[in-house]
């Protein structure tokens, strides 16, 4: 979770003057839809160990179901949303489907059925938002003055916030265990 918020944070924080390098600034819109698409991503892509317990215990029916059934409320609303509000509605179906079925629904079962401790695992988890929040708030704000416009604002800032994030973390996220190991890695190579 930590590295993926710390790759998205990083695209918030510069992924708008790489879209507008990349794809031309008449696709700007790339930009948001990449955010609003990758965040909720993140619950299940941090969550793939309960799907291999659900495997192991052959009870991966319900996650199924509740995939066929938000398969169809995801092409729904994404029909819907692209008639009246193009690309970002038309995202707004796998954002429902995603923060529903895998964020909501699938926490509740591993919670209720698989015996997983769903409270545990968040509680020591979300403080991994912290360095995210802190990070691309500060950079955001940076750019209110200083805006993203030229290569090397983008190292700047790139860097900028990757140490910033890197600090933040290990500040306020890593537990002593961790920082054990970060101690003993940087003094073997160092």
């Amino acid at each position: 979770m930590a590295l993926l918020f710390f790759v998205l944070g990083g695209f918030i924080v510069v992924g708008k003057f790489f879209v507008q390098l990349w794809a031309g600034k008449e696709n700007i819109e790339a930009y948001y839809l990449v955010i609003i698409m990758v965040l909720p991503s993140i619950i299940p892509l941090c969550q793939n160990v309960g799907i291999e317990i659900q495997k192991a215990m052959n009870k991966h029916v319900f996650r199924s179901i509740v995939y066929v059934i938000f398969a169809i409320i995801n092409i729904l609303i994404t029909i819907i949303g692209s008639i009246h509000f193009g690309l970002i509605g038309a995202s707004m179906g796998y954002v429902v489907a995603i923060v529903f079925a895998n964020g909501i629904l699938m926490n509740w079962y591993y919670y209720k059925k698989i015996q997983l401790n769903i409270k545990r695992y968040w509680i020591q988890t979300v403080k991994i938002i912290i360095p995210f929040f802190v990070s691309i708030s500060l950079f955001l704000f940076l750019q209110l003055r200083w805006n993203v416009d030229s290569m090397g604002k983008f190292v700047l800032f790139g860097i900028g916030y990757s140490v910033t994030y890197v600090l933040v973390y290990v500040r306020f996220v890593m537990n002593k265990y961790e920082k054990d190991v970060l101690s003993r890695f940087t003094r073997s190579r160092f």
